[in-house]
């Protein structure tokens, strides 16, 4: 498709013809409702309506460096030795911790695990556990889903975390309907082929 009009002028007709020609791409090959949104403000980390992504894109402009719409229903054509431009892959990575702030906003957690204001201490009247000394079952938890997703697919990927792998490979699952035992098959034989990776044994898991 023709995406010379994202770099175009916002008031421009093409430019305008453009976004309806995105949303239509985008919104036609899904029954979703919402869509992660390519504007410059929300740079893929909010799902937005149709009518208001098409508000988004057009006050805010469309993310420039998005240019494979991949989060959209295009398809990559991968050739051989070809890798996922950076790029996407930082998006990726965003994009997962911006889901864990919204999970848990309270917590300010940086890609290390820390707290980021270097203090032990947790913010007063909230449900958050806590993570200094607490030995509750909650509490263990909460450490485990942040220690999977610091955690490197294997040892230096720099395009997926162990946790932001997951989330993509479950909503391929979504997405295309695959059973909870296709993908513990699909599991299985990736653990086989790619035993360096940190992968889960199961769906379940």
């Amino acid at each position: 498709m023709d995406k010379s009009w994202i770099e175009k002028p916002r008031l421009s007709q093409d430019y305008k013809l453009g976004v309806k020609k995105f949303l239509d791409f985008a919104f036609g090959r899904s029954n979703v409702q919402m869509m992660k949104c390519p504007c410059n403000r929300c740079s893929l980390t909010k799902p937005k309506s149709r009518e208001d992504m098409e508000g988004d894109l057009m006050c805010y402009g469309f993310l420039s460096s998005y240019t494979s719409w991949i989060l959209h229903g295009e398809e990559i054509h991968i050739i051989e030795n070809a890798r996922v431009p950076s790029d996407i892959a930082r998006v990726q990575l965003d994009s997962t911790s911006n889901l864990l702030d919204d999970l848990f906003p309270d917590i300010n957690m940086n890609m290390q695990g820390e707290y980021g204001n270097d203090s032990s201490e947790q913010p007063m009247n909230t449900d958050i556990p806590s993570t200094a000394g607490e030995t509750s079952g909650r509490g263990e938890d909460f450490e485990e889903l942040f220690a999977d997703y610091n955690q490197e697919l294997y040892p230096g990927c720099s395009s997926f975390t162990k946790l932001s792998f997951i989330l993509k490979l479950y909503h391929i699952k979504c997405m295309c309907g695959v059973s909870d035992k296709g993908i513990s098959m699909v599991l299985d034989l990736m653990k086989e082929a790619f035993t360096h990776a940190k992968l889960p044994d199961s769906f379940n898991d």
